[in-house]
């Protein structure tokens, strides 16, 4: 190659070419596999089939994201008091890889709640009671069949922690939706969050 191009070629590892991506280009216009906001198949249809194809794994659906290594990354949904979430991920690629994986619940707090903590002068004690641990942190691959019920009106955020590692990011692909308490199986059964019933 003549020098004037050559001395614009980067040659950097895999694992950092999301976080390179990123630095180069507005993660706005990036797919998820390059570090970015809009899903693959905009940029690559039908991407996510022939990766899980070649890896031998079924694509249910869900939401892929790259967290780089030494990064963390958090993603929820907003719930009213009551509803149901459902939750899970799986760390894609080979056996070896996990992520540290979290899952918190963060009730909205009023202002009318937080001025009445503050006249009851217990802001602390209150703030930490907005905050339910629903999974403590852990090192693991892949976790699914995952649910919540909402106490009050808030997000349930799932935290994927690869701060540990220094190579390799991570891509996960994760599902975190709103159930309804009831929806009707094809056999007739219902399902709930505790499980099918078929004790017709």
């Amino acid at each position: 190659l003549p020098a004037r191009i050559s001395e614009k070629i980067q040659v950097i590892p895999v694992v950092q070419t999301a976080e390179r991506m990123c630095e180069l280009v507005n993660p706005a216009s990036l797919p998820h596999f390059l570090g970015g906001e809009i899903p693959d198949d905009d940029f690559v249809p039908s991407r996510s089939v022939r990766l899980a194809a070649s890896s031998g794994e079924v694509v249910d659906g869900g939401v892929e994201i790259v967290v780089a290594a030494g990064k963390k990354d958090e993603r929820g949904i907003w719930l009213n008091s009551h509803d149901t979430a459902g939750y899970g991920f799986t760390v894609l690629g080979t056996s070896n890889l996990d992520i540290i994986f979290g899952c918190r619940f963060e009730a909205e707090v009023t202002a009318t709640s937080q001025s009445e903590q503050c006249n009851n002068k217990m802001p602390v004690a209150a703030a930490e009671d907005c905050v339910v641990e629903v999974c403590a942190p852990i090192r693991i691959k892949q976790a699914s069949g995952g649910s919540f019920v909402a106490p009050a009106k808030g997000r349930l955020v799932m935290s994927f922690d690869n701060s540990y590692s220094w190579v390799n990011s991570k891509t996960i692909r994760y599902e975190c939706v709103q159930v309804a308490q009831q929806t009707p199986l094809l056999s007739g059964g219902t399902w709930s969050a505790s499980g099918p019933d078929d004790s017709e």
